[in-house]
């Protein structure tokens, strides 16, 4: 505790004498219970309750002393003046205040950490009784005791006595208008936003990977095995799913020559409208016309492994080969929402608008970049497809036509270009 001492006269006149003397020992703390303004010509607290031997000293600045001291005894008593007193009896120091300085019951022990502030007395006139060490608090040039800042104390950022784990700052919310340059460079943070993430999400702010052909084609009907679809998207004969109870993984087959084209629908999310012909009937007990299932791996050039996004089968059911499907094509999506305005017409918005329009996209069509992606045209203002909120694209094949099923993989990346 920092406490106004003032030395007493009897204090200075020991220093006088040091030279001849010896220095001053400071050996002991004694306590009282008076509450008064101290005065320079007190030889005596006024209501001293005892004395106590410091259980440490240390000088963290040339001019401060730092003394410990505890008090475990079953002792009772409201501590208001404060003596420090020399190895002779003399009351070199003492502080008093009409509020209590602590409390003790019979129950606890008290502790008190006290900084004594010594100017003007001649170096080598004082020296410090017992035997203890005490470490004194930690600043910034002087090695001590401090405590560990709590996250909200971290947060706040005005307390200069306690100490950043890499945890609290690791966990530190930021308030946007005490970031540089606030209302641009970081516009899309919100105050108490976690910095790294939303940096993370303002340098790629948004990304899709998808086929054309699926919202193209609109549902895909399977009957008796045979999926319809437009072009070459998916024809087969004996088209099969499958499911076991109690397991959200199912499978998907082609029981003739054609094959899924690799990982084409890897990641694709298939919604089945109806089963069998009665819309909303389920797969193994379980209803796939609203969350549907989604491809998670290639098992084999006619098998694929599906997740049930709506959980686990409740029972095993097998050879279902009459049902529609639905799908818009994605396989992966970041930061934005996919919408289709017309044949190759696309438009993606983004969940975190731009400040402006100075980002930068990048992308490609076709298989080895065998198509065009295409934003602007000469009917309609760039700004219409270039916004802070959404970015406009056409997709084309290599002969310039409208892309449907030879598109099918197109991949668009948006990034800030500060």
């Amino acid at each position: 505790m920092a406490l106004n001492f003032v030395i007493t006269n009897v204090g200075k006149a020991a220093i006088a004498q040091a030279g001849t003397l010896g220095p001053v020992v400071l050996s002991t703390i004694q306590i009282g219970n008076a509450g008064y303004t101290p005065s320079p010509t007190q030889t005596a607290l006024q209501a001293p309750i005892k004395s106590i031997t410091p259980s440490g000293f240390s000088n963290p600045a040339p001019d401060t002393i730092h003394f410990t001291v505890s008090d475990q005894t079953t002792d009772t008593y409201t501590c208001q003046e404060i003596g420090i007193i020399t190895s002779t009896g003399i009351l070199f120091a003492v502080y008093s205040q009409t509020s209590p300085i602590v409390v003790k019951v019979s129950t606890t022990a008290a502790f008190f950490a006290i900084d004594l502030v010594i100017t003007g007395i001649p170096p080598g006139s004082y020296t410090l009784g017992g035997t203890g060490f005490s470490y004194p608090p930690a600043t910034q040039t002087v090695k001590g005791v401090a405590f560990l800042a709590t996250q909200a104390i971290v947060d706040a950022g005005t307390d200069a006595t306690q100490i950043v784990t890499p945890a609290t700052l690791r966990g530190t919310k930021f308030v946007t208008s005490q970031l540089p340059n606030a209302g641009v460079e970081y516009a899309n943070l919100s105050d108490n936003s976690d910095y790294t993430k939303n940096v993370k999400k303002r340098i790629n702010s948004a990304s899709i990977n998808f086929d054309p052909a699926f919202l193209e084609a609109g549902t895909l009907v399977c009957t008796a095995g045979t999926i319809v679809a437009s072009g070459t998207i998916l024809a087969a004969t004996g088209s099969t799913l499958a499911v076991t109870a109690l397991s959200d993984l199912g499978t998907w087959t082609m029981t003739n020559t054609t094959t899924f084209e690799g990982d084409r629908f890897v990641g694709m999310i298939f919604k089945i409208p109806s089963i069998g012909g009665v819309a909303g009937a389920t797969l193994g007990g379980v209803n796939v016309s609203t969350l549907g299932i989604q491809i998670t791996k290639t098992l084999s050039a006619t098998q694929l492994e599906f997740k049930m996004l709506s959980g686990a089968a409740i029972t095993t059911q097998t050879g279902v080969n009459t049902f529609n499907i639905s799908s818009d094509g994605v396989r992966s999506i970041y930061g934005c929402s996919l919408t289709r305005l017309g044949l190759g017409d696309y438009r993606l918005t983004f969940a975190t608008p731009f400040t402006d329009t100075s980002y930068s996209w990048t992308g490609s069509a076709g298989t080895n970049g065998t198509g065009a992606l295409w934003v602007g045209s000469a009917l309609l203002p760039y700004n219409q497809w270039k916004s802070p909120s959404s970015l406009r694209f056409r997709v084309y094949s290599a002969t310039a036509v409208g892309a449907t099923n030879i598109m099918n993989d197109v991949s668009v990346v948006v990034t800030a270009t500060r």
